[in-house]
């Protein structure tokens, strides 16, 4: 082997190396950008859930309460009146 083949066979190495370290790295990064916009769905759809169950326990208090059911009674007739 001369001088030639040599610094050909390491180049040619060299860059099988790098074109597979590159796309593993880009493997890598995809997977956790995908991993990234699942955990921010999953975290926006807890938060409309939470949003959901407080808003039925409020639903749930002013039935529980009649004071609110005698003041929406009177908003209601003020209301249906003007």
């Amino acid at each position: 082997m001369n001088r030639v083949e040599i610094i050909a066979f390491v180049l040619s190495f060299h860059l099988r190396f790098v074109a597979v370290s590159y796309s593993l790295f880009r493997f890598i990064s995809q997977e956790s950008l995908l991993e990234d916009f699942v955990s921010s769905f999953q975290h926006e759809e807890k938060q409309r859930n939470a949003a959901k169950e407080e808003e039925i326990e409020i639903k749930k208090k002013s039935k529980m309460n009649p004071e609110n059911h005698w003041l929406q009674n009177t908003n209601n007739r003020a209301e249906s009146s003007s």
